[in-house]
């Protein structure tokens, strides 16, 4: 069997993810610009999840690493297990905080929603001007209705962001609040 074509490290499990699809509106560490589609209902992962799952597993996935995947997979509950984990070891990254804070928010949980917040700050704290996390806090404030600090978070976001395509994505928002 010709095993060339396989990953050879969690890191490159997660990243074949992240460039496969865009599963929430939120923005992940790391994660290339792909459109956002909303779609109706949980879609089940089938057999792949299992085998991906698997797959984490034999190569020794890190704690932050397992969390991505099940952030990814929409296990929400999971992920945010690995990722509170991650986030509690020495010198935790501003991704880290990020990704726990995507968990959090996507979760759907009202009492997580505070956490998210924090988080994310935690990241931007870390690493001031991290992408993800001024994405995030605007969608975030969107979410709950706070427009002012959306719209001020999408200005700050717009001032930083170099990438075209999460920048017109960005100003469309803005757009929307604004008008």
């Amino acid at each position: 069997m010709d095993r060339t074509g396989e990953p050879r490290s969690a890191g490159e499990v997660i990243h074949l993810l992240l460039a496969r699809n865009r599963p929430f509106e939120a923005r992940i560490s790391g994660q290339p610009y792909l459109a956002f589609t909303l779609t109706r209902g949980i879609s089940d992962p089938g057999d792949s999840y299992t085998l991906l799952a698997g797959q984490m597993s034999r190569l020794s996935a890190t704690a932050y690493e397992m969390g991505q995947f099940y952030l990814l997979e929409k296990e929400f509950k999971n992920a945010i297990t690995y990722l509170e984990l991650a986030s509690r070891e020495p010198g935790a990254t501003a991704e880290t905080h990020n990704d726990l804070g995507v968990a959090y928010m996507e979760s759907s949980i009202d009492s997580n929603q505070s956490k998210a917040i924090a988080e994310f700050r935690r990241a931007l704290g870390a690493k001031p001007n991290f992408l993800p996390a001024v994405f995030n806090l605007a969608v975030l404030y969107e979410r709950l209705d706070n427009n002012d600090q959306a719209e001020n978070q999408w200005k700050q976001y717009l001032q930083l962001e170099s990438d075209h395509s999460w920048k017109d994505e960005a100003k469309a928002k803005l757009e929307r609040i604004t008008h």
